[in-house]
This record gives structure tokens, sequence and C-alpha cells, in this order.
């Protein structure tokens, strides 16, 4: 065995300062045993894994890169199919760079910013605020012919587990329209059991969507179908009785058709324009709600329609309905689009940038009393848009 085969250890040398080079392949095997004990003399050619090619080391370094790649692509593949994936939220990189001095600007102007600080954690009497139903004591009201209550807030989520920036706004809800109202909490398993008792033929349907922010954006019409109300998303907070607006809650004409509001934003043909994050009812019954769940039966199968919520069961699907409801039934039960800016001031696309700074949740400096004061001499409500899918 050639001895040049151990010259490539050169950069070594033992403990007692002797070099590698200057041993032979007989002497080299003898050092060996003592390899524990050599430090290294120069590292400016490397590592004798990355020299030498034919290194097993190399080898190996090799063989792990490519697995490594491979475990990527992998995920890269399955991740897009995976169910209940959370959005991921809609800002660009350096999107809020200029918030800071947008805010300088708007504290040292004339008016400077309204508004608290920050809006704290709801409080005061808790006995003024809307009482707390459970979704089975609203469904046995309906199974047993029961009168229901006549001013209902929905909103849903997985379990009865709020995270604590939805407690807050949820508790908002229930605190600004007082104890003459009824708030419910639906969760995923309520909601199933909702549809099994009432919406059977729509059931396979349901089961089959293929994550679970789908259903959350079904049910919500059967919500206002079968008990009407108001449903509001736990990221879009009340900036006054929504009753205070939609005076047609307070009629007592049990004669009198239920009428159907869904809010608007930004230009008429966005395809986003009348978002499902809102709806009311003044009564249960409005046939228009059977739009959006034929609607998904229809297209639940077409890939153009299926890969994303927005256009079969959101807001892209909602507007679509809309419009044909205006075009050929709107004349038997009315179906308002509440003006721009009444129920999602802060427009995606029209916001001014300061208003995007204060009210979106991703946003360092998002402050939420600061930003309802923004819009609450003229809006009914106010949506932060977290993305918060699940």
């Amino acid at each position: 065995m050639s001895s040049t085969k151990y010259s490539r250890v050169a950069s070594y040398e033992l403990e007692d300062g002797r070099n590698t080079s200057d041993y032979n392949e007989e002497s080299y095997r003898s050092a060996n045993s003592s390899i524990s004990r050599w430090r290294p003399r120069s590292l400016l050619t490397g590592p004798r894994w990355l020299r030498d090619k034919s290194s097993q080391h190399k080898k190996a370094f090799r063989l792990g890169l490519v697995l490594f790649v491979v475990l990527v692509l992998s995920a890269l593949i399955v991740l897009p199919n995976a169910p209940d994936l959370p959005a991921l939220p809609t800002f660009n990189e350096g999107e809020f760079d200029a918030c800071p001095r947008l805010l300088g600007e708007a504290e040292s102007g004339a008016q400077g910013l309204g508004g608290p600080s920050d809006s704290k954690q709801s409080t005061g009497d808790q006995s003024e605020w809307a009482e707390v139903m459970m979704p089975s004591q609203l469904i046995e009201l309906v199974e047993h012919g029961k009168p229901l209550p006549r001013l209902l807030i929905h909103q849903s989520w997985k379990t009865r587990d709020l995270p604590s920036r939805f407690q807050k706004w949820s508790n908002d809800w229930r605190r600004i329209h007082g104890k003459r109202w009824t708030y419910v909490l639906w969760t995923d398993e309520d909601n199933r059991q909702l549809v099994e008792k009432f919406y059977p033929e729509y059931l396979e349907t349901y089961n089959n969507l293929p994550r679970e922010i789908f259903r959350a954006d079904m049910i919500r019409n059967i919500y206002m179908h079968k008990f009407g109300g108001v449903y509001g998303d736990l990221d879009l907070i009340p900036l006054g009785p929504i009753d205070k607006h939609i005076t047609q809650f307070l009629a007592h004409d049990e004669d009198a058709k239920p009428i159907a509001f869904v809010g608007h934003m930004g230009e008429d043909n966005f395809e986003h324009s009348i978002p499902n994050a809102f709806f009311a009812a003044t009564k249960p019954g409005h046939p228009f709600f059977y739009k959006p769940l034929d609607y998904v039966v229809k297209h639940q199968n077409e890939p153009a329609f299926n890969r994303e919520p927005e256009k079969l069961t959101g807001p892209v699907a909602l507007r679509a309905c809309v419009k044909e409801w205006q075009a050929s039934e709107g004349k038997t039960h009315e179906l308002r689009v509440l003006e721009n800016g009444k129920i999602y001031p802060l427009n995606w696309s029209g916001a001014p940038k300061l208003n995007w700074c204060l009210c979106r949740t991703h946003s360092p400096w998002f402050n939420e009393g600061k930003c309802n004061a923004l819009y609450e001499k003229t809006a009914w409500t106010i949506t932060y848009w977290t993305h918060s899918w699940s």
C-alpha cells in the first residue's frame, strides 16, 4: 500500500509536536491508535472529508444532502393538502415600515389620534350583558315548537375555549347589546348536530367539504335561515348596538317578511366585495340563505371552486349568490346590501395606510381603541381581518 495515501493528513500534528508527514505507512498505522490525541495544525485546506472526493465522509454527506432535499420537496407537496392549515397573513414584508412616521405625524397634527391607548378587557356588571344560551338549548326550543329569542347573536369556534383576544371581542358583543339580546357560541360539534337534525339533505355535502373553514362558512347561512338574528366573525366587533341601525329588529309585526342584510366593501366589481363575516336576518326563514347552500352542492366537486374556501363557501361565492338573487328572486323577499363603510370600513384596497397600521392585528402598531375611534362615527362594525382560519 502506498504511503502517499496518508500524505493527506499533513495538516495535523501529534501532541508531542511531530508532524504526521514525517511518518511512513508503518509509523502512521502505529500513530493511528493515538489519533484521538491529534489536534488541527492548519485548517486552510479544510478537513479530509471535504478534500478527498473518494472518502466515505464525503459520500455520507452527499447522501444526507439528497435525503434532505427529498424531505423538503415531500413537505412542499403534502402541506398544501393538509387539513385545517391556518391562512397566511395577507401583508407584504415591509408593509408597515411607514407606520412610525405616519403615527407620529397624526399624533402631532391638529386633531391627533382619538380613542384610548388600547381597548381593555370588557368589564362592568355582566348581569346587564346579553344572556348566553347553549346551542343545544336553542335546538331544543325548535324541536319542542317553543318560541325562539327574538334577538340572537351567533358566533362560532372549534370549541368553547376561545383565544383570549376572541374572548374579549365576544364579550364586547354581549356588553354592547345588553340583556335584550341572547348570545350563542356554536362549536364544530354543535354545527354538525344542527345540520343532522334540521338540514339532513345537506349533511353529505357538509361532511365532504375539504376543511373545517369550508364548513364554518357554510353553517352561518343555516344560523340565519333557522334562527335569524346577527352573525359576526370573532374578529368583527360592533361599534354600537346593531338594532340601533337595523330597526326592524325592534318591530313586533308577526306578519312581516324577514329581511336579510349583508355588508359591502370596495368597488362592486371586486369579487370579494361582499364578505361573509357578517349576516343579519330580522326573522327566521329567509329563503335567500338556501342560495349559498345550493351553490356548495352544485360546485363542490369542481376544482375551480373547491381548492380554497373563498370561491365555494366564502365571499366570492356569496357575491355570486347575492347577484343571482337580486336578478331573479329579490322582489319576493328583501335582501339588503349595506353601503360601503358600514360593516367593513377597513377596506382591503382602499383604507388609508395609517388606518392599516392601527387596525390590522398583524401590525406591530395595532391598537384596538385608536382603530375603533377612526370609524365609530360612521361605521356599525369593524373587522380587524385576523384571517384566523381553522
